[in-house]
């Protein structure tokens, strides 16, 4: 169980080249950061099928080379303004591990000795929020005073294509050594 999580999480590091699948945004202050994501089919089966997912990548340029941040976003069951934000990171962290081990919409289960299948959490955090992973593992150790700078310009631009998620910030989470 652990390995394939662990699977997932280090192929989201990697950036595709082109996809024809993705939807691309450009920061309106910043047109060298753009927001690239799709809709990811068959994934992470959620508790009911309309809940939509976007996942993608939010790309920085640092230091004359491009950064990706990946996330993940779920709709909450319910209709609601309120958006959580998880973030992990530094040494080795992943956001990755709350959304499939600990607070999201699906989680890996052992369906018999040979087998895993993607289910439905019953107590996920998106019970009561739209969540946001964002997957900051590479990019805090390398840059964190860019992070607080740029990260919120980032989601900012996210939101704005979907304002209805704007309104209601209501909680921030970060498990991670640099916050204490």
């Amino acid at each position: 169980l652990f390995c394939a999580c662990l699977l997932v999480t280090a192929l989201a590091q990697f950036v595709p080249l082109q996809d024809a699948n993705l939807t691309t945004l450009n920061a309106a202050h910043d047109p060298n950061i753009t927001i690239s994501y799709k809709v990811p089919k068959g994934a992470c089966k959620t508790a009911f099928d309309a809940q939509k997912q976007f996942s993608g990548w939010v790309n920085i340029p640092v230091e004359g080379r491009s950064t990706s941040l990946f996330f993940w976003f779920i709709e909450a069951r319910e209709p609601t303004s309120t958006l959580t934000i998880w973030l992990n990171g530094g040494s080795g962290g992943s956001s990755m591990s709350g959304f499939w081990q600990e607070n999201g919409p699906c989680e890996v289960v052992e369906k018999d000795k040979d087998h895993l299948e993607v289910k439905a959490r019953e107590w996920g955090w998106d019970r009561a929020s739209n969540m946001l992973y964002i997957d900051l593992v590479k990019f805090i150790l390398s840059a964190p005073e860019f992070v607080i700078l740029t990260k919120p310009a980032a989601l900012s631009r996210l939101l704005l294509h979907h304002p209805h998620h704007q309104r209601q910030l209501r909680f921030l989470q970060r498990n991670n050594h640099l916050s204490s």
